[in-house]
Formats: C-alpha cells, structure tokens, sequence
C-alpha cells in the first residue's frame, strides 16, 4: 500500500487562457507531481535515461493555429515530495515539482482546448479551457 501512495501523479493544478489581441491567447497549463518519488522514480532510471519524459499537449485548435510553440512538447521530469525540505537547507529553493508552459494560438471566444499531461510512470490529467 505504501508502494501505491509514494508514487509519481502528475496533476494539471493550473488551466488558463487569457486575450492578448487581434484573435489570438495565450494559453497556460501548470503541471505538478503530487507524489512523494519523482517521476523518473529512481536514479538509476534517470541516469541512464529509459524514462520518456512529460508531455504537454494542446487539442481543440489546429497545428496552424498554434502561433507560438508545439501542439506536443516534452517537458522532462519533475521531483517528487521527498525532495522537499522543511530545515530550510539549500536544496529547498524553487519548485522542481512543477512546471509552466504556454501556448499562443489564434481563436474566438467560445472556443474550447483541451490540455493533456502525460508521464509514463505518473499518469495523465487532462483539463478544458474555454477562451473568455
């Protein structure tokens, strides 16, 4: 049981898109790992790099579109919870659980994306955004 909750999760925590003129967005997706291993769970796999790594996907708006950025990019691994610190050592700077990544497309209002997180150890999580 304890196997099972150490594992890897990759949650979208966060989903946004917001106008920046003339038909076009910017669209955001914030990616965490909310287990306590990292994704690439050890070392070893890490090192000798037999772990794919994140991906991002953006669906719901056509390669041409995309103005700015990939409709798939890979993001690489993220650290797990156990790498966290509460001594307040050098290793407890920035957030190696999470990553940002955006996108620029062309669309209209109303318009629905699809944003996909996938990690081959950690799962999927997948959210909708709706241009305001």
């Amino acid at each position: 049981m304890f196997q099972a909750l150490a594992s890897p999760r990759v949650e979208i925590k966060q989903a946004t898109a917001e106008a920046v003129g003339d038909g076009l967005w910017r669209v955001r997706v914030g990616i965490a790992n909310t287990g306590w291993l990292g994704t690439e769970i050890s070392a070893w796999a890490h090192k000798n790099g037999i772990v794919l790594p994140l991906t991002a996907q953006i669906d719901g708006v056509s390669a041409s579109d995309i103005v700015d950025g990939a409709p798939r990019v890979q993001l690489g691994q993220l650290d797990g919870r156990v790498r966290f610190r509460v001594s307040g050592d050098a290793k407890s700077d920035g957030t190696p659980d999470r990553v940002l990544h955006s996108w620029l497309i062309r669309g209209k209002s109303g318009q629905t994306v699809t944003l996909t997180a996938t990690h081959q150890r950690a799962g999927t999580s997948v959210a909708t955004v709706v241009l305001p």
